[in-house]
């Protein structure tokens, strides 16, 4: 019988003469076997290949954490929290693809998926600022060529993209080298206290609080979002918003927790001030999508709360929280990619809705009460988790603007779910493209399932919390 264990072994210290480890030549291969199928120009074959390989990939990924088989290195290290978020970046990919399969672009897009979520995965693996730079970067470039093949009108979307991404990665290649400067190591078990570090600490938080969506570092998103396809937002908004608070969490409780004091005064302070400007500036849209971009940057400082109480409980609203807007947001954007297809994209745009396509309506206003925060939605959950972790870490002040910012939320989302309600004349009845009603299904029993029974994402959450060494 064949030990998979020693066979695996027996690999990881071959590749390990040359610099590389078996991860690193699976996600080569996945990388290498997509550049393949863009030839082909097969959408369902394309599509089919994806979800094969975004499942083997986690799979693997899975079978060297649970079997201990993974060399921890000085790049990459791979644990329950990264596993976790790994879990997240998978589904949540493999969702927008089914969005994406029903364009014209998606060709591209799967060739570009691929380079995305092998970006992601490094990002959660990381080890090192090295892994964290060359993720990001991963990342960030082929989702600016996926914007650029969506559409024409796209070339501003990309071109704002791409240079706040160029100003942020500056910001973090010069953090990073005067963090080197300071410790002669990128690795985040290596980083020694030091006024240099501590400048580097500022630069880092600014270059990752662009990819996060934090006030001030917000404002391409939504000119970007609202000129991305439908699917393209899905996947800003969704995943690629995540890994940002991904990065953070390694930076400021693994890289630099000896900096947590001036880390709880900043996060407090971003946390207010992105969660007010998000829901303030939203109550003026009319652009549906660009309204879901300023409740995205919202609900980006309820996910700050987190970072601002900084103990395991907080640490796991946090996760949590990310999760289940990651399902929001993307089961959100199925339903308004319907909609864009009819070229209807302003708030009357929405009116009659329901009498149209009710399971649409119903939809996005399940997805709506429960970025608002109402029983019974993962949502509420998330919220209550993130609420009463500043209450009971005697930050009563933040609980209170959170709460006041969350009504203040009510009104935006609401006006769309009237108008969606509201009665109009000689509507016709309008069916959801099969790929879109799946993406919008699967999200919305994810929401309410988790809203109703919580137990299990909320035990893998504290499990990746605890991974980060919280207390």
């Amino acid at each position: 019988m064949l030990d998979f264990s020693t066979l695996w072994n027996t690999l990881s210290y071959a590749f390990a003469n040359y610099g590389v480890y078996p991860l690193e030549v699976i996600i080569g291969l996945f990388i290498f076997l997509n550049i393949v199928l863009f030839f082909v120009r097969k959408p369902r074959l394309q599509l089919l290949v994806n979800m094969l390989l975004f499942a083997g990939l986690f799979a693997a990924s899975s079978f060297m954490y649970l079997y201990d088989i993974y060399p921890q290195t000085y790049i990459l290290s791979i644990n329950s929290f990264s596993l976790f978020f790994a879990m997240l970046f998978t589904v949540s990919m493999a969702l927008v693809n089914i969005m994406a399969s029903g364009s014209d672009e998606y060709n591209a897009f799967a060739m570009f998926s691929s380079f995305i979520l092998s970006g992601m995965y490094l990002v959660s693996f990381a080890g090192s600022f090295v892994a964290l730079i060359i993720g990001l970067e991963l990342m960030v470039i082929p989702t600016v060529l996926s914007i650029l093949a969506g559409k024409p009108k796209s070339i501003e979307s990309a071109a704002k993209l791409f240079i706040m991404s160029s100003i942020a990665v500056a910001l973090f290649t010069f953090g990073a080298a005067l963090i080197f400067g300071s410790s002669f190591s990128l690795s985040f078990a290596g980083i020694q206290q030091s006024q240099l570090t501590l400048m580097a600490t500022i630069l880092i938080v600014a270059a990752v609080g662009f990819e996060a969506s934090i006030f001030p570092f917000n404002l391409w998103v939504p000119d970007v979002y609202q000129g991305s396809q439908s699917y393209i937002t899905g996947m800003l908004g969704g995943i690629n918003k995540k890994v940002g608070f991904v990065a953070l969490f390694e930076i400021a409780f693994l890289a630099l927790r000896s900096y947590s004091g001036t880390f709880t005064t900043i996060f407090y302070a971003l946390a207010i001030l992105t969660m007010f400007y998000g829901n303030i500036i939203a109550l003026a849209q009319k652009n549906v999508k660009r309204m879901l971009a300023y409740s995205s940057i919202s609900q980006a400082g309820y996910i700050l709360i987190g970072f601002a109480v900084a103990t395991n409980y907080s640490v796991t609203a946090s996760v949590f929280q990310i999760f289940a807007h990651a399902f929001m947001f993307i089961g959100a954007l199925a339903v308004i990619a319907h909609m864009e297809m009819q070229n209807r994209h302003e708030v009357n745009d929405y009116i009659g809705l329901y009498s149209e396509n009710k399971f649409a309506a119903i939809a996005l206003t399940i997805m709506f009460i429960s970025m608002i925060g109402t029983p019974l939605t993962a949502g509420f959950i998330g919220k209550f988790l993130l609420f009463s972790s500043a209450v009971y870490h005697n930050m009563l002040p933040l609980a209170v603007l959170a709460i006041t910012a969350s009504v203040i939320s009510v009104y935006y989302y609401l006006k769309v779910i009237m108008a969606m309600f509201t009665n109009k004349e000689f509507s016709k009845k309008s069916r959801m493209r099969i790929n879109l009603l799946i993406v919008a299904l699967i999200c919305l029993i994810v929401i309410v399932a988790v809203g109703i029974y919580p137990n299990p994402v909320i035990s893998l959450a504290g499990s990746a919390a605890s991974a980060l060494n919280m207390t």
